[in-house]
């Protein structure tokens, strides 16, 4: 999950029901993740231009103590998303922070490729709003609206359940971001293989035909 779901009430509530997590962490002051970064001198290598450490942090005003690994990733610019801290000045370059709260064991790397995963569900948003109209507001009535997205989801499930029971859905090999397990076809792209045809409508010896 985002930073948007670093929440007290929902952390306690998945650490309640023993369910796994990673959330990224919010660099707020109270949260002191940048206290942290400043005192930390030592950093393992995660990927090409990211490294990162892991720590424990305690936040005694929500009662939590919480497994977080910190991500540092090397950019030549200066960051666009306010994550160049002015604790560091470094020569050679900028930095990108990013931070992740996680009861999991997975290791930086594995964690790491994990989070990133989360991105491949912004495809789904994408295709419920282009082509299953998630995005309208229809009417001014709270009963009708809601009727429409749950038909939108129903919809996009439904054809989801069409291509994993009655299509041969290619399954996907396993990764470390663990994302889909099959590769499904777009509501883009099933409109355009079964309706959006082309066609001709000759006529043969008095006859009108129809060829796609």
């Amino acid at each position: 999950m985002d930073a948007a779901f670093f929440q007290q009430n929902l952390l306690k509530l998945l650490a309640r029901l023993g369910r796994f997590y990673a959330v990224k962490l919010p660099f707020c002051r109270w949260t002191r993740v940048k206290a942290l970064i400043a005192a930390q001198a030592q950093r393992t290598t995660v990927a090409g231009d990211i490294d990162g450490f892991e720590t424990q942090l305690e936040l005694a005003i929500w009662g939590l103590q919480l497994r977080v690994v910190v991500y540092r990733k090397r950019v030549h610019h200066r960051s666009p998303k306010n994550y160049q801290l002015d604790l560091f000045s470094p020569d050679d370059g900028y930095f990108e922070y990013s931070a992740v709260a996680t009861n999991l064991t997975l290791t930086p790397r594995a964690l790491w490729s994990f989070a990133a995963g989360r991105g491949a569900q912004e495809k789904t948003f994408a295709e419920l709003k282009g082509e299953l109209a998630l995005d309208v507001v229809p009417t001014s009535h709270y009963e009708a609206n809601s009727a429409w997205l749950q038909l939108s989801i129903l919809a996009h499930n439904l054809m989801r359940s069409f291509q994993l029971h009655s299509t041969p859905a290619t399954p996907k090999p396993r990764s470390r971001k663990r994302t889909y397990s099959y590769r499904i076809a777009s509501m883009r792209t099933l409109r355009f293989l079964l309706i959006n045809r082309a066609g001709r409508s000759p006529n043969i010896t008095n006859r009108l035909l129809c060829r796609l």
